[in-house]
């Protein structure tokens, strides 16, 4: 949740956190992990209501999937 986040930054931001996660390197019994993910993003309209939003973020994140992975993109 962004509040007073427009959706461009919000993208700006979750981008900037992908690139910051897959920096580090995690250690789990002896195994180096790196961790992606892919996100999606949307935004709650003035008259709009937040199960909308979160089904079409999350319908974003499954399109970023399938493009590749590793991914954010800003939902319809």
């Amino acid at each position: 949740m962004l509040p007073d986040t427009d959706e461009q930054t919000a993208v700006a931001v979750m981008t900037r956190l992908q690139r910051a996660l897959t920096t580090h390197i995690f250690v789990a019994d002896n195994s180096r992990i790196l961790i992606t993910f892919s996100a999606g993003v949307a935004a709650i309209g003035p008259d709009g209501n937040a199960y909308d939003a979160i089904d079409r973020a999350d319908k974003a994140m499954y399109a970023a999937k399938r493009a590749g992975r590793n991914r954010v993109l800003l939902a319809a």
